[in-house]
């Protein structure tokens, strides 16, 4: 009985750890990957931090409380396995998840565990389940169908699912900037296969004037939305030039890897340098001495997706951005 209720628990799981498994084939590796993180200090830590929030949480409004009465009540071994697997995996992997963990979002993947832990808590509460119906001759074949061909279609929707990897987006995002960068981002990510130039210069008619409208989708078109991180709250909505101190992040979108030819015009203070990465490689340093720097980054640190450029300098510098441009160096389809 006990290996019957492991088996069902096995089979329950496997829809949902098999389009995990095909999906991080189809789509590539995190960076950095999963071995380098501390497992087990990543989740004493947050378990720490989360406090009362996750325990709550845990608790699932009571409900694990009259389930665990029903874990010792109810008959069905199987039905036992599967409630404390699911409550295990649900909330274990919640926590030790090493890319995000968020505690606002803990009271809504806690849906996870809802449904196994139901049938033990209402053995908890006392109530007894009727005997399950006999089955009727020559359905099982039909059932079996059904299932085989459903699972079908949820790989097939997986498999045909555009593996465009999205820089992550901030926890409360600002709705018309975060549609702005997306179709900003796949219209620029188009150019460059085609061999188009996506450049940024602040004083450009296009983005020389700051966005009033911010409700207005139409004015996407001139969002810098490529301004990742570091230049400030509002900077896609912003004008004149970009500044920062410390660390600055830039957004290049492509749709296939291919090597970039990069200009970059920074003004830097006297005596310090910037340094380029992309995909935790360093390409490129920009100093004082030569403020307008063309390099290359190779296809071999890039993504089909957003890449995310990476200047460096130290904390009380303060850098403008004055310029830049990237092109691919052997477009698909070059424009004449």
């Amino acid at each position: 009985r006990i290996l019957r209720g492991l088996m069902d628990s096995v089979v329950v799981a496997a829809p949902a750890l098999a389009l995990s498994i095909l999906i991080r084939v189809s789509w590539g590796s995190p960076v950095p990957p999963p071995s380098s993180f501390s497992i087990l200090d990543l989740t004493i830590g947050r378990i720490l931090t989360s406090g009362w929030t996750l325990a709550g949480t845990v608790l699932l409004s009571g409900l694990s409380v009259v389930a665990a009465i029903g874990l010792w009540r109810e008959p069905s071994i199987r039905l036992r396995i599967q409630g404390a697997l699911m409550w295990i995996f649900a909330f274990g992997l919640i926590v030790a998840n090493p890319y995000h963990y968020s505690v606002e979002d803990l009271p809504r993947l806690s849906v996870f565990a809802w449904p196994a832990l139901l049938p033990l808590a209402l053995s908890g509460a006392g109530f007894k389940r009727s005997p399950a119906p006999e089955a009727r001759p020559g359905r099982d074949g039909l059932r079996t169908a059904a299932a085989v061909l459903a699972l079908l279609a949820c790989l097939g929707l997986v498999a045909a699912t555009d593996p465009y990897e999205r820089a992550p987006f901030p926890r409360t995002p600002d709705a018309v900037a975060l549609v702005g960068r997306l179709r900003e981002s796949a219209k620029t990510a188009r150019a460059l296969d085609q061999g188009e130039v996506f450049e940024f210069d602040p004083l450009a008619p296009r983005y020389a004037e700051p966005i009033t409208e911010r409700f207005n989708l139409t004015e996407g078109r001139r969002q810098r939305w490529f301004l990742y991180k570091g230049f400030g709250v509002g900077a896609a909505f912003a004008s004149g030039i970009p500044e920062f101190r410390g660390e600055a992040h830039l957004l290049l979108p492509l749709l296939e890897p291919r090597t970039l030819t990069m200009r970059l015009d920074l003004q830097i203070q006297a005596g310090v340098t910037a340094a380029v990465s992309v995909g935790g490689r360093q390409i490129a340093s920009v100093t004082s001495g030569t403020p307008s720097h063309t390099f290359e980054v190779p296809a071999g640190v890039l993504i089909r997706g957003d890449n995310i450029l990476k200047i460096l300098t130290p904390q009380d510098a303060l850098v403008r951005l004055m310029r830049f441009e990237a092109r691919v160096k052997a477009p698909k389809n070059p424009q004449g």
